[in-house]
């Protein structure tokens, strides 16, 4: 064997169902690119606490989160709500150094979205509603013969929790108040809003019963 020659690990392609989780530590400094799928990106501290801060989908590129000589009290959890397709990219290999384009994974619309909106609001019921007109940008649909939108995600009661800054209960209570009031259906970890409309009304409470 020839020792002058260096081996390289080869791109790979893995595979993530809805609630798997993606961690990206400190010394981590691979790049991972989002072939297809919608991940929830948080800190997750090292005293337990989490802080979601965007949503991110086809097309972008993980990579450089953290600055070298620096001491962090967190890292990066990247919750997947889709099933999500990610290539990983080693650093050192002789394709870590190639330039990729964003454009050739994602579509029109842009591979990342910040929370920072949501934040504004110091009503949790509000920034569920934010939350749920944000997803319904990015993954909605509109149901045949019918002006309600799906939202083709899981979502569960702990996911929304986190993202809101809130409590599992909290959001349960408010998901079940917004499906008796007509709102939403909840079902299987899947949401279907009535109507963008309504939804944006009952963040005023002037929505007619």
């Amino acid at each position: 064997m020839n020792k002058n020659k260096i081996y390289h690990r080869k791109p790979s392609i893995h595979k993530l169902e809805p609630g798997d989780v993606l961690i990206i530590y400190p010394n981590d400094k691979n790049l991972y690119i989002i072939a297809q799928g919608i991940l929830v990106m948080s800190r997750l501290f090292s005293n337990g606490e989490r802080f979601s801060s965007d949503i991110i989908h086809t097309g972008y590129m993980i990579k450089d989160m953290f600055k070298n000589k620096r001491i962090y009290n967190y890292c990066y959890e990247m919750t997947t709500v889709s099933p999500t397709y990610i290539i990983n990219i080693s650093k050192g290999s002789e394709h870590s150094n190639k330039q990729y384009s964003v454009d050739h994974y994602c579509g029109k619309t842009l591979p990342k979205t910040s929370f920072s909106s949501l934040w504004a609001h110091k009503n949790i019921r509000n920034r569920i509603i934010h939350l749920l007109l944000i997803l319904s940008e990015i993954t909605g649909y509109e149901n045949n013969y019918s002006l309600s939108i799906s939202i083709d995600l899981q979502l569960s009661y702990q996911l929304i929790a986190t993202i809101t800054g809130s409590t599992r209960n909290t959001v349960s209570k408010m998901i079940k108040q917004m499906e008796k009031d007509n709102i939403i259906i909840y079902n299987n970890k899947k949401i279907i809003i009535y109507s963008l409309l309504n939804l944006n009304k009952y963040s005023t409470s002037i929505i007619s019963k």
